[in-house]
């Protein structure tokens, strides 16, 4: 038996199913889709509302917006499959997480910061350095550097579920799926009529409206 009382045959069965070379095609075709929507937004803004274009350009992005959960299907899977069978030390997953992620994600936002605030804008005065510098931490810890660097806070915070979601998995698998599909479906029950009431709704730390 494994540790999420399956039998041998079945996990086996499983693993066949959900294989590394699949995974890696669909994380090719995630990565094409972000490509797609990047190229869509770089066009003339107006194919968006034009009265010729809107229907294309919209279907368009709206189609290829699979992207991120499926970056983040792919990524839930690929540690269930890694940890199925493994005890996992949150703190030391988390450590080893962070300092895989968080380097880089410090480079490429201070890069963002330096290009908007001192390269494409007028140089600032030392009297708004101070402000700049407060902001810059915020936007660390909210992914807003630059909009694309939303994703990393993000996932973050998925990895910080992870540990907790393995372990009621194991005490007792049918329940926290069946939990997890209630939660799921009240989150997105309540985001559709906040879309349709116009709330304002955060993306987890970020302050983008959607």
């Amino acid at each position: 038996m494994t540790a999420f009382g399956y039998t041998e045959n079945m996990a086996k069965k499983r693993e066949s199913i959900v294989s590394r070379d699949g995974m890696d095609v669909l994380k090719g075709v995630a990565i094409l889709a972000v490509l797609g929507i990047h190229v869509l937004w770089w066009q003339d803004p107006g194919i968006f509302w034009g009265e010729g274009t809107r229907v294309g350009a919209v279907g368009a992005d709206q189609m290829l917006r699979f992207c991120v959960p499926l970056f983040v299907l792919l990524s839930a899977l690929g540690l269930s499959l890694k940890y199925r069978d493994v005890e996992v030390n949150g703190w030391r997953f988390l450590k080893g997480r962070a300092m895989k992620i968080w380097p880089r994600y410090f480079y490429w936002s201070l890069v963002s910061f330096v290009m908007l605030g001192f390269v494409l804008s007028p140089l600032p005065t030392l009297g708004q350095m101070p402000e700049m510098l407060r902001q810059f931490g915020i936007n660390l810890v909210k992914g807003q550097a630059d909009y694309h660097y939303y994703f990393i806070p993000m996932i973050f915070q998925f990895y910080m579920l992870f540990p907790i979601l393995l372990w009621l998995s194991r005490k007792n698998a049918k329940l926290t799926l069946w939990v997890g599909l209630v939660i799921q479906t009240a989150v997105l029950g309540v985001y559709g009529v906040g879309r349709v009431e116009g709330w304002n709704y955060r993306i987890f730390f970020s302050d983008y409206p959607q």
